[in-house]
């Protein structure tokens, strides 16, 4: 990775400067940047989650939506869902890679 680069995303992507002293440290290198990208990237999208979230709450309160009229309730709860799920498969894939005995 160019020097350049490191400089741009250093304050965004933690992970891109690391050092790891041993055998596998390329290895560790690229888990770690791959580890705070991903993670970095869905605590983005829950924040946008979150505004969304309190957005529609705010227009409830106003009494915006009713049984006819729910369809940003809805697409907010399916986007709320999907980062969540995305969730599950980062922490499948991130966590317990090497975690078994066998």
């Amino acid at each position: 990775m160019s020097s350049a680069t490191c400089v741009v995303l250093r304050p965004i992507v933690p992970g891109v400067n690391f050092s790891f002293p041993a055998e596998h440290a390329k290895g560790a290198e690229l888990f770690f940047f791959f580890y705070f990208t991903a993670t970095g990237l869905h605590a983005l999208h829950v924040l946008i989650g979150i505004v969304v979230l309190a957005v529609i709450a705010r227009a409830a309160s106003r009494r915006a939506y009713s049984a006819h009229y729910h369809a940003p309730i809805t697409v907010a709860g399916l986007y709320w869902h999907f980062v969540d799920l995305v969730w599950i498969f980062l922490f499948a894939l991130i966590y317990l890679p090497g975690r078994s005995e066998a």
